[in-house]
């Protein structure tokens, strides 16, 4: 936040959980500064180890983008400064790996719709991309609608 000519941090520093997930790749925040998504759309969920019949060893990762969102609760009934960044539902996960899905984020200018660009989307066809509208209803994002799909 700009305050007196000024940057101050509000509230204390938020972090990534695992090495080369690039939590921070996208962020955007609420035009009231109370809410922020994080999108980290190398996050790797899921890998395995293989080793096939003719000595070849490997790892086989699937990456399943997240986003992240967060709502700022600032204390003695003040947003400014001072306070916590409180987690705001669960983790939106990709819907398909390998899609980079929280590459790019756009907030409602309450900070409670939240769209989800997902550019490697293969659903309509080879890198087509996708975007995936949420809500946040009743303590959780739910997807609004289908995906919207590029041709």
């Amino acid at each position: 936040e700009s305050k007196g000519g000024g940057w101050i941090q509000m509230g204390p520093k938020i972090k990534g959980r695992v090495m080369g997930e690039r939590f921070g790749w996208s962020v955007v925040v609420s035009e009231d500064r109370d809410v922020i998504a994080v999108g980290s759309p190398f996050n790797s969920i899921s890998s395995s180890m293989n080793d096939d019949d003719n000595g070849n060893e490997g790892e086989n990762q699937e990456v399943h983008g997240i986003v992240r969102t967060f709502e700022f609760i600032g204390s003695g009934g003040s947003s400014m400064g001072s306070g916590r960044w409180k987690r705001l539902g669960t983790d939106i996960t990709a819907v398909e790996s390998n899609d980079y899905s929280g590459y790019s984020l756009a907030f409602s200018e309450d900070g409670y719709m939240l769209a989800v660009g997902a550019p490697l989307s293969n659903i309509n066809g080879p890198y087509s991309g996708r975007v995936d509208v949420y809500n946040y209803t009743n303590g959780d994002w739910e997807q609004v609608g289908e995906s919207i799909s590029g041709e």
